[in-house]
């Protein structure tokens, strides 16, 4: 009898440790719905995300010219990143952690990334596209 019993209260304490276990442990991938919008915006359905895997769902809805999706993880104000001689960012000086150039009206692409916590700065380096403040802030949590 008391085998029994001691048998059930170590499943329900394995039970209770696995719950916990289970709610510390990673929760899967975010995803982050981006919009390269009119009048040179970005647009994401969320301004942070837990850090870890993290999915951009990329949408091209302007309808104008070609755009570009770049990150980098930076902690400058995200109008304050260097220039070249040209006035578009100086991705030299900084570490570009992924980019997807030429985007067209009507293109969608998912773009996947492991992201520590940090600040980070998405921009379109197009031709003055980030002097006409087509960038945007991302905050990633520990």
């Amino acid at each position: 009898m008391i085998t029994v019993q001691r048998s059930v209260v170590y499943l329900v304490a394995s039970l209770v440790l696995a719950s916990i276990l289970a709610a510390c442990g990673p929760t899967g991938p975010t995803t982050i719905n981006v919009s390269l919008a009119e009048r040179m915006e970005i647009l994401l359905s969320q301004p942070s995300a837990p850090a870890g895997t993290v999915i951009f769902h990329i949408t091209y809805d302007a309808t104008d010219m070609a755009h570009d999706f770049a990150i980098v993880q930076t902690d400058l104000n995200p109008g304050s990143l260097p220039l070249n001689e040209n006035g578009d960012v100086d991705e030299e000086q900084l570490s570009v952690i992924s980019k997807i150039e030429g985007m067209e009206p009507g293109d969608s692409q998912d773009l996947q990334l492991t992201l520590e916590a940090g600040n980070y700065v998405i921009f379109c380096n197009g031709p003055t596209h980030y002097r006409r403040a087509m960038y945007v802030g991302f905050t990633v949590t520990p």
